[in-house]
């Protein structure tokens, strides 16, 4: 039997499982003995989007450097 490992969510699948964990905050399903948890969960989602930002900027420098040498 094979396992399947999870497939890295792409940065629009992160954007919005964040957004849905903003929202939870402002909906009437808040409840403060679960906030800090939920906090830290979307902090963290946060942090790996800002990753893949930095990521994507670099990558983009790297064409326009490419582009402006011709």
């Amino acid at each position: 039997m094979t396992t399947k490992e999870p497939q890295a969510k792409n940065l629009s699948q992160k954007i919005a499982e964040l957004d849905t964990a903003v929202d939870w905050f402002y909906s009437e399903d808040f409840s403060l003995s679960e906030a800090i948890e939920r906090y830290e969960e979307a902090a963290k989602l946060a942090k790996d989007i800002e990753t893949d930002l930095k990521t994507l900027k670099n990558k983009i420098a790297v064409i326009e450097k490419d582009f402006s040498e011709d």
